[in-house]
């Protein structure tokens, strides 16, 4: 074989070694290895055995002094690749080993080398802070130069030496090195954003596992065709789930429903898939282990070019822990209105079980109404309350048996702004606090305090006042006993014709004519709903 086949050969002998340590760096260096620094370093190793392997590539040309081995393409990567670990290690056992095999162009070898690991780790920190260097143009630019300046080195370093000549050099270090070290530097960079690409997803995936743990979040997938469903660890650690089924299918996620939600759920997941909506749902379930939760549920389905459902693909939430404690918030809000409540009652005797009876009556009219559960529970409340300003009243006047003076009664008058005042900063979906302020309120525009007329007082604000009036009329009050119920009518009809709201007057005197009103307990519908509101999710 002639020298110049010799080199040829030489040359794709080593860069068949070399595409090796590329895939080699990439599954080992890159993968395996986590921390930069230690990586780095043993990128530099494997090339650095890498520079005494591929030297059994150049035996090809027998009669020329010089192999071509393709060093400084390994070290000058080892460097732009590895950074400046990579490089010097690389560059090290190059070095260690030319010396120790004792060449005749030892010391070329070493410049060579030397040469190529500077190039390759100052290219690494110039690349990290102009990421247009790794484009092709730089990249192809940068090895000519470098390997322009190593064939210029080797012709003045072995100067005494025929075999090396710039017509030798043309071939290994204008072609064949620089094509190839272009090629493995462009190959290698595209293998590093996709192994720092697989490496972000896996650290996503797992941060992503994480956070839905700590969410309490687990996702599922429902294939409507085959009947068939996928849950994440976090759906089985949710339903705490011990014994796993080979298969899970829409029955067996039912078994764990709690059996009065079963019928709501199914009727709103039917409905998603036919109207194609997005499935959406609170409900509750009973772990394998006995322990009752609650979950959101949500999932977006999926269809053929038919329309025909194909499957699901959705997330459940496990929210016990906010339901508990809405719960424990609505118990301590009801807890706290009460407590005004019996605050008022205990400091006048006279208006003892007033509120309650007001209560009673308004939920009943309210309920008669129309009125949807939330509002309901809102009169509710605000009758509860209503008179809280009275706190504010001295006893002796609460208490008098005379006629009031002129200021006791304008005294008197100022509870629903004081009650409103109390309430002023009390944060609630209802407007208690208006209602309190309005409960005096007459249509006529004859009430007080502020003389509001019609549509500007509150409905729930005129359906307390017919009720107040009603109460006070047929119970004791200091300065007269009660009068009768026929009195109490009679005032309603006279009063609604000017003063009170017709269609809550005509209510509420037709269940006190069939004898239907309720004084001491609520309606029991209206107890189903309290509770509902306590306990709901």
């Amino acid at each position: 074989m002639n020298c110049e086949a010799g080199i040829i050969v030489s040359s794709i002998g080593s860069l068949s070694v070399i595409i090796t340590l590329a895939v080699l760096y990439a599954f080992i260096a890159k993968s395996i290895i986590p921390i930069e620094k230690l990586r780095s370093i043993t990128t530099g190793f494997l090339y650095g055995l890498m520079c005494m392997i591929i030297p059994m590539a150049g035996v090809f040309c027998k009669d020329y002094s010089y192999t071509f081995d393709g060093m400084p393409i390994i070290v000058s990567t080892a460097g732009i690749i590895g950074g400046l670990w990579g490089g010097i290690v690389s560059c090290v056992i190059g070095v260690t080993y030319k010396i120790l095999i004792e060449t005749s162009v030892v010391w070329s070898d070493i410049s060579v080398i030397a040469i190529a690991a500077i190039f390759g780790i100052v290219f690494f920190f110039l690349r990290k802070k102009y990421e247009a260097l790794i484009k092709p143009a730089s990249v192809l630019l940068f090895v000519y130069i470098l390997y322009g300046i190593i064939a210029l080195g080797m012709i003045f370093l072995n100067r005494q030496n025929p075999d090396v000549s710039f017509e030798n050099l043309i071939l290994p270090m204008l072609i064949f090195f620089p094509i190839a070290n272009f090629f493995l530097i462009i190959l290698l960079d595209n293998l590093d954003k996709i192994f720092l690409s697989h490496y972000d997803l896996k650290k996503l995936s797992s941060n992503l596992q994480e956070a839905n743990k700590i969410a309490n979040l687990g996702q599922w997938e429902f294939n409507v065709i085959n009947n068939r469903l996928s849950w994440t660890e976090e759906v089985f650690r949710i339903f705490e789930i011990i014994n796993r089924p080979a298969r899970i299918t829409y029955e067996y996620f039912l078994r764990f429903v709690h059996p009065e939600d079963v019928a709501r759920l199914e009727e709103t997941y039917v409905s998603s898939l036919r109207e194609k909506k997005l499935f959406e749902i609170e409900h509750r379930i009973t772990t394998e282990t006995g322990k009752l939760k609650f979950v959101h549920e949500r999932c977006e389905n999926f269809y053929d070019q038919k329309g025909n459902p194909i499957c699901s693909i959705g997330m459940v939430m496990d929210i016990t822990d906010q339901i508990l404690r809405e719960q424990l918030i609505k118990k301590l809000f009801m807890q706290s209105i009460n407590a005004v409540s019996n605050a008022l009652e205990k400091k006048d005797p006279y208006t003892r079980h007033h509120q309650r009876q007001v209560a009673n009556l308004a939920v009943q009219v309210g309920m008669e109404m129309g009125y949807d559960k939330d509002r309901l529970i809102g009169l509710y409340i605000a009758s509860l309350v209503h008179d809280i300003g009275k706190v504010a009243i001295p006893n002796d006047i609460l208490e008098k048996t005379a006629p009031l003076t002129t200021e006791e009664y304008r005294i008197i008058r100022e509870h629903p702004t004081t009650g409103y005042e109390i309430f002023n900063d009390f944060d609630s979906r209802w407007p208690i606090k208006e209602i309190i302020y309005q409960h005096h309120e007459k249509l006529d525009g004859s009430g007080y305090p502020r003389g509001l007329k019609g549509d500007a007082i509150l409905e729930e604000a005129r359906i307390i006042s017919v009720c107040d009036t009603f109460e006070a009329i047929v119970n004791d009050r200091p300065y007269r006993q009660k009068l009768s119920v026929d009195s109490a009518i009679k005032v309603l009809r006279d009063g609604m014709k000017v003063s009170y709201d017709k269609k809550i007057c005509s209510i509420l005197i037709a269940f006190i004519e069939k004898e239907k009103v309720r004084f001491d307990t609520l309606p029991p519908e209206f107890d189903k709903i309290y509770n509902d509101y306590l306990y709901s999710y």
